[in-house]
């Protein structure tokens, strides 16, 4: 299990969506260059089996374009702009074309010892892609990323798949008002007890959420917590002092500014 650190790691969500467009090439530089720990990503797959990186199951909001990635081929979502929306925005000139990347590209992008979050997606009715897991799965593998990756969903079906498929790679849950607003769930030991009976190794709690006596028991029982989405420094320093391990931020800018523990371990593969 990880080391504790003084300091959460800082994760790219999207790349750097606050300041770029996301899940593109440019966002992942972005972030990267700013000295992220790592970059979280979104995963659907298109109608030719090919895992694709985008947050949306719809592509409207950031190609502008209204059709299913599911509907759509490979070849036909490489014609699409995904940076066509934010480049009509008022930062048009740090928007040039942008491809919608297939998962192992952005796997190449990130180098050593970057984290690399997968989030695996489902359709926008919420069902699942049939062999979505299988792919990803298979993807990272034949990356040889595994030691640096973690998967995470919102969906535990999704996660428990992942857990028969590779065991050996971490799952990460993410959690906000669906799951706390279930019956009993606002009380932090019963969290604790149905994320520990998953097998969940980190989970992903929505700010709102995560006070200090769910990080604490949540510590206790051997999962990482990690907070999103964090955009201002002082964000980060009231959930750095709760003591996570990381937090997801659209504004890797601002907070890689922030002075961190020098002495932070970079192997992720000793976690």
């Amino acid at each position: 299990m990880c080391a504790q650190f003084i300091q959460p790691f800082i994760i790219g969500h999207r790349g750097a969506v606050g300041v770029m467009p996301e899940n593109t090439a440019a966002a992942y530089a972005f972030a990267l260059a700013q000295g992220v720990d790592g970059i979280e990503f979104d995963v659907h797959l298109c109608r030719d089996g090919v895992p694709v990186v985008l947050h949306d199951a719809n592509l409207l909001r950031t190609t502008g374009v209204e059709r299913f990635v599911h509907e759509m081929t490979f070849a036909e979502l490489r014609k699409l702009d995904a940076a066509a929306v934010y480049r009509a925005g008022p930062s048009a000139s740090a928007a040039p074309f942008q491809n919608v990347p297939a998962l192992q590209e952005v796997l190449a992008w990130a180098p050593a010892p970057t984290l690399l979050c997968v989030e695996l997606k489902t359709h926008q009715d919420g069902s699942l892609y049939a062999g979505l897991e299988e792919i990803v799965a298979r993807t990272v593998q034949d990356a040889s990323v595994e030691k640096r990756t973690i998967f995470s969903s919102f969906n535990f079906e999704i996660l428990e798949r992942l857990r028969q498929l590779a065991p050996h790679i971490r799952r990460h849950a993410i959690v906000s008002a669906p799951y706390f607003n279930q019956p009993g769930f606002d009380d932090c030991g019963r969290v604790a007890d149905d994320l520990a009976a998953r097998g969940i190794d980190w989970v992903a709690v929505n700010r709102a959420y995560l006070t200090q006596s769910l990080a604490d028991i949540l510590q206790s029982r051997g999962i990482l917590t990690h907070a999103w989405v964090i955009n201002t420094v002082e964000e980060f320093t009231t959930f750095a002092n709760l003591g996570v391990t990381a937090v997801t931020t659209d504004r890797p800018d601002l907070l890689c500014a922030v002075p961190r523990h020098s002495d932070r371990r970079s192997d992720h593969g000793a976690w």
